[in-house]
Protein backbone atom coordinates (compact mmCIF):
# COMPACT_ATOMS: atom_id res chain seq x y z
CA UNK A 1 0.00 0.00 0.00
CA UNK A 2 1.37 3.33 -0.37
CA UNK A 3 2.95 5.10 2.53
CA UNK A 4 1.49 7.41 4.27
CA UNK A 5 4.71 9.24 4.25
CA UNK A 6 4.62 9.26 1.09
CA UNK A 7 2.52 11.52 -0.79
CA UNK A 8 3.00 12.81 -4.50
CA UNK A 9 -0.08 15.43 -4.11
CA UNK A 10 -1.35 17.71 -1.71
CA UNK A 11 -4.96 16.95 -0.50
CA UNK A 12 -7.25 19.41 -0.07
CA UNK A 13 -9.16 20.15 3.15
CA UNK A 14 -12.95 18.53 2.83
CA UNK A 15 -14.83 21.01 1.62
CA UNK A 16 -11.97 21.99 -1.41
CA UNK A 17 -11.48 18.02 -1.77
CA UNK A 18 -15.95 17.78 -2.78
CA UNK A 19 -15.44 20.44 -5.06
CA UNK A 20 -12.78 18.97 -6.58
CA UNK A 21 -14.99 15.64 -6.66
CA UNK A 22 -17.79 17.41 -7.98
CA UNK A 23 -16.08 18.87 -11.05
CA UNK A 24 -13.86 15.99 -12.40
CA UNK A 25 -17.52 14.13 -11.89
CA UNK A 26 -19.64 16.46 -13.62
CA UNK A 27 -17.30 17.91 -15.95
CA UNK A 28 -17.33 21.24 -13.66
CA UNK A 29 -18.34 23.48 -10.95
CA UNK A 30 -20.54 26.41 -10.77
CA UNK A 31 -20.42 28.90 -7.87
CA UNK A 32 -23.39 29.01 -5.73
CA UNK A 33 -22.26 30.86 -3.03
CA UNK A 34 -18.96 32.94 -1.38
CA UNK A 35 -17.62 30.27 0.11
CA UNK A 36 -17.50 27.80 -3.15
CA UNK A 37 -15.23 30.63 -4.42
CA UNK A 38 -12.89 30.31 -1.84
CA UNK A 39 -13.00 26.67 -1.96
CA UNK A 40 -12.22 26.31 -5.63
CA UNK A 41 -9.93 29.32 -5.54
CA UNK A 42 -7.71 27.02 -3.01
CA UNK A 43 -8.06 24.01 -5.58
CA UNK A 44 -6.94 26.57 -8.23
CA UNK A 45 -3.95 27.42 -6.17
CA UNK A 46 -2.92 23.48 -6.06
CA UNK A 47 -3.24 22.59 -9.30
CA UNK A 48 -6.51 21.24 -9.55
CA UNK A 49 -8.96 23.74 -10.87
CA UNK A 50 -8.89 26.20 -13.63
CA UNK A 51 -11.42 29.34 -14.19
CA UNK A 52 -13.49 29.37 -17.23
CA UNK A 53 -11.87 32.59 -18.92
CA UNK A 54 -15.50 34.06 -19.55
CA UNK A 55 -17.64 33.31 -16.62
CA UNK A 56 -15.02 33.61 -13.67
CA UNK A 57 -18.42 31.48 -11.58
CA UNK A 58 -17.38 27.99 -13.46
CA UNK A 59 -14.47 26.01 -12.98
CA UNK A 60 -12.95 23.16 -14.54
CA UNK A 61 -10.78 19.65 -13.42
CA UNK A 62 -7.38 19.60 -14.55
CA UNK A 63 -5.08 16.36 -15.40
CA UNK A 64 -3.91 16.62 -11.83
CA UNK A 65 -6.89 16.53 -10.26
CA UNK A 66 -8.06 13.45 -11.76
CA UNK A 67 -4.29 12.07 -11.29
CA UNK A 68 -4.68 13.15 -7.07
CA UNK A 69 -8.20 11.28 -6.82
CA UNK A 70 -7.27 8.23 -8.70
CA UNK A 71 -3.83 8.24 -6.26
CA UNK A 72 -6.76 8.70 -2.98
CA UNK A 73 -8.48 6.38 -4.33
CA UNK A 74 -5.60 3.48 -5.44
CA UNK A 75 -4.59 4.19 -1.55
CA UNK A 76 -7.46 2.88 -0.13
CA UNK A 77 -7.87 -0.13 -1.61
CA UNK A 78 -4.35 -1.08 -1.17
CA UNK A 79 -2.81 -1.08 -4.62
CA UNK A 80 -0.58 0.48 -6.89
CA UNK A 81 -1.26 3.86 -8.04
CA UNK A 82 -2.43 3.79 -11.36
CA UNK A 83 -2.65 7.15 -13.98
CA UNK A 84 -6.59 8.21 -14.00
CA UNK A 85 -7.02 6.86 -17.70
CA UNK A 86 -6.03 2.92 -16.66
CA UNK A 87 -7.29 3.42 -13.24
CA UNK A 88 -10.94 4.27 -14.37
CA UNK A 89 -10.59 1.03 -16.99
CA UNK A 90 -9.24 -1.70 -14.36
CA UNK A 91 -10.75 -0.26 -11.30
CA UNK A 92 -9.63 0.79 -7.93
CA UNK A 93 -10.49 2.16 -4.69
CA UNK A 94 -13.46 0.90 -2.85
CA UNK A 95 -15.05 -0.53 -6.01
CA UNK A 96 -11.80 -2.84 -6.16
CA UNK A 97 -12.39 -3.76 -2.51
CA UNK A 98 -15.81 -4.64 -3.51
CA UNK A 99 -14.99 -6.82 -6.10
CA UNK A 100 -12.80 -8.82 -3.96
CA UNK A 101 -15.58 -9.04 -1.11
CA UNK A 102 -17.62 -10.17 -3.86
CA UNK A 103 -14.90 -13.06 -5.09
CA UNK A 104 -14.78 -14.03 -2.11
CA UNK A 105 -18.79 -14.72 -1.01
CA UNK A 106 -18.45 -16.57 -4.65
CA UNK A 107 -15.79 -18.62 -3.58
CA UNK A 108 -17.61 -19.55 -0.15
CA UNK A 109 -21.31 -19.73 -1.88
CA UNK A 110 -19.44 -22.59 -4.43
CA UNK A 111 -17.57 -24.58 -1.67
CA UNK A 112 -14.53 -23.43 -1.88
CA UNK A 113 -13.96 -22.31 1.70
CA UNK A 114 -10.28 -22.09 2.49
CA UNK A 115 -9.60 -19.71 -0.94
CA UNK A 116 -12.66 -17.52 0.55
CA UNK A 117 -11.35 -17.27 3.97
CA UNK A 118 -8.24 -16.12 2.43
CA UNK A 119 -9.42 -13.45 0.32
CA UNK A 120 -11.80 -12.04 2.90
CA UNK A 121 -8.96 -12.02 5.37
CA UNK A 122 -6.61 -9.96 3.19
CA UNK A 123 -9.95 -7.56 2.10
CA UNK A 124 -10.62 -7.23 6.04
CA UNK A 125 -6.80 -6.02 6.23
CA UNK A 126 -6.70 -3.70 3.30
CA UNK A 127 -10.12 -1.86 4.40
CA UNK A 128 -8.77 -1.59 7.86
CA UNK A 129 -5.68 0.31 6.14
CA UNK A 130 -7.79 1.96 3.25
CA UNK A 131 -10.18 3.27 6.64
CA UNK A 132 -7.28 4.27 8.20
CA UNK A 133 -5.96 6.11 5.22
CA UNK A 134 -9.87 8.02 4.36
CA UNK A 135 -9.78 8.85 8.19
CA UNK A 136 -6.47 10.85 8.06
CA UNK A 137 -7.80 12.68 5.01
CA UNK A 138 -10.71 12.91 5.93
CA UNK A 139 -12.74 11.24 3.24
CA UNK A 140 -16.15 10.63 4.73
CA UNK A 141 -17.48 8.43 1.86
CA UNK A 142 -14.54 6.67 1.52
CA UNK A 143 -14.35 5.67 5.19
CA UNK A 144 -18.08 4.62 5.66
CA UNK A 145 -17.77 2.83 2.86
CA UNK A 146 -14.15 0.56 3.92
CA UNK A 147 -16.20 0.06 7.24
CA UNK A 148 -18.45 -1.48 5.66
CA UNK A 149 -16.28 -3.51 3.51
CA UNK A 150 -14.50 -4.19 6.96
CA UNK A 151 -17.67 -5.99 8.61
CA UNK A 152 -18.68 -7.61 5.95
CA UNK A 153 -15.48 -9.06 5.41
CA UNK A 154 -15.04 -9.34 8.98
CA UNK A 155 -18.49 -11.57 8.74
CA UNK A 156 -16.89 -13.68 5.92
CA UNK A 157 -13.94 -15.14 8.00
CA UNK A 158 -16.10 -15.94 10.96
CA UNK A 159 -18.50 -18.10 8.76
CA UNK A 160 -15.72 -19.52 6.57
CA UNK A 161 -14.13 -20.87 10.25
CA UNK A 162 -17.32 -22.23 11.17
CA UNK A 163 -17.79 -24.13 8.20
CA UNK A 164 -14.16 -25.56 8.22
CA UNK A 165 -14.89 -27.06 12.02
CA UNK A 166 -18.35 -28.32 10.95
CA UNK A 167 -16.35 -30.02 7.66
CA UNK A 168 -13.75 -31.31 9.66
CA UNK A 169 -16.38 -32.28 12.19
CA UNK A 170 -18.08 -34.65 9.53
CA UNK A 171 -15.01 -35.46 8.21
CA UNK A 172 -14.09 -37.06 11.75
CA UNK A 173 -17.33 -38.82 12.17
CA UNK A 174 -16.79 -40.61 8.73
CA UNK A 175 -13.26 -42.03 10.13
CA UNK A 176 -11.52 -39.69 7.31
CA UNK A 177 -9.50 -37.96 10.04
CA UNK A 178 -6.68 -38.72 12.31
CA UNK A 179 -4.19 -37.18 14.58
CA UNK A 180 -0.60 -37.44 13.92
CA UNK A 181 0.58 -40.20 11.72
CA UNK A 182 -0.16 -43.35 13.38
CA UNK A 183 1.27 -46.29 12.26
CA UNK A 184 -1.84 -47.80 11.10
CA UNK A 185 -4.76 -45.74 9.25
CA UNK A 186 -8.22 -46.85 9.49
CA UNK A 187 -9.72 -45.37 6.63
CA UNK A 188 -7.00 -45.31 3.14
CA UNK A 189 -8.00 -41.90 3.22
CA UNK A 190 -7.82 -40.58 6.45
CA UNK A 191 -6.14 -37.06 6.42
CA UNK A 192 -4.53 -35.01 9.35
CA UNK A 193 -5.47 -31.35 10.25
CA UNK A 194 -2.29 -30.30 9.06
CA UNK A 195 -2.71 -31.98 5.57
CA UNK A 196 -6.04 -30.13 4.96
CA UNK A 197 -4.42 -27.24 5.03
CA UNK A 198 -5.69 -26.26 8.94
CA UNK A 199 -4.26 -25.40 12.41
CA UNK A 200 -5.34 -26.50 15.47
CA UNK A 201 -6.71 -22.81 16.30
CA UNK A 202 -8.45 -22.76 13.07
CA UNK A 203 -10.95 -25.60 14.69
CA UNK A 204 -11.05 -24.18 18.07
CA UNK A 205 -12.26 -20.80 16.49
CA UNK A 206 -14.48 -21.87 14.31
CA UNK A 207 -16.25 -24.07 16.94
CA UNK A 208 -16.36 -21.90 19.43
CA UNK A 209 -18.17 -19.39 17.21
CA UNK A 210 -20.15 -22.61 16.08
CA UNK A 211 -21.36 -22.65 19.89
CA UNK A 212 -21.70 -19.39 20.21
CA UNK A 213 -24.41 -19.08 17.17
CA UNK A 214 -25.92 -21.82 18.50
CA UNK A 215 -26.85 -20.42 21.79
CA UNK A 216 -27.35 -16.92 20.58
CA UNK A 217 -28.37 -16.68 16.88
CA UNK A 218 -27.24 -13.59 15.25
CA UNK A 219 -24.19 -13.15 18.11
CA UNK A 220 -22.01 -12.54 15.03
CA UNK A 221 -23.69 -9.49 13.54
CA UNK A 222 -24.04 -8.04 16.61
CA UNK A 223 -20.36 -8.29 17.19
CA UNK A 224 -18.75 -7.27 14.24
CA UNK A 225 -21.52 -3.72 14.43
Amino acid sequence: MSSYKTKPFTVPGPSQLAIVRTAVAEGRFEEAATKDRIGASKANGLGYLERDKRTASIWYPTDKARDMLAWLETSIAGTQALPAEVASQSGYGVTALDGRLSQAKAYFHDGDVFAARRLAQAVYAEAKAGGNFAKQFQLGDSLDACRRIQGDAASLVINAKMRIAEEWEKAGSEGKTHKGRPKSVDHENAFTAEEAGLTRQDIYEGNLWRKAVEKEPGIVERAIA
